[in-house]
């Protein structure tokens, strides 16, 4: 995620969303986030 400059600042809010549901991607990009 430093990549696109996202969680840098404390309060950030990331809103993440998948085409296909719930699978793995997403969930390891909302623990990466946390």
């Amino acid at each position: 995620m430093l990549a696109y400059r996202v969680g840098k600042e404390p309060g950030e809010v990331i809103i993440i969303v998948n085409a296909y549901g719930v699978n793995a991607m997403s969930i390891d990009t909302v623990l990466e986030a946390k």
